[in-house]
């Protein structure tokens, strides 16, 4: 009888192991979850410091910050330079009122009416066009 006594002492124990186990891993992941919503929370309150920055960029005294900003419109510049060369080779126009990307030959906006540009203008030259 004594064996069976140890038997079932001994599973037991290895239930009661089992169980700490899967209550030790269940707070785990609670926590690692908590963890990553604040990270997240905290790079959203990131983007929007550095989208409050851009707006006030005229009032910002701190070079490092200016620097940074000055090169953040430099980017949006090139991005906006790079797609009306995108817009250029497919033959898009863009209406000047409000904005609506126009493909073909059309002289007026179909959805404001307005008047819109003879033609797109000629892609860039490179250098094996502009030998």
């Amino acid at each position: 009888m004594a064996f069976f006594d140890d038997l079932k002492g001994k599973l037991s124990e290895a239930g009661q192991s089992v169980s700490d186990k899967t209550k030790q891993l269940t707070e785990v992941a609670k926590l690692t979850s908590k963890i990553s919503d604040e990270e997240k929370s905290l790079k959203d309150k990131i983007l929007k410091i550095g989208q409050l920055c851009l707006t006030k960029a005229d009032m910002i005294t701190d070079p490092d910050i200016a620097s940074l900003i000055a090169e953040y419109r430099s980017g949006e510049n090139l991005i906006k330079e790079l797609k009306d060369q995108v817009r250029t080779v497919k033959g898009i126009k863009v209406c000047p009122k409000c904005g609506t990307e126009i493909t073909g030959n059309a002289a007026f906006c179909n959805v404001c009416g307005s008047p819109l540009n003879a033609a797109p203008e000629a892609a860039p030259a490179t250098e094996e066009t502009a030998e």
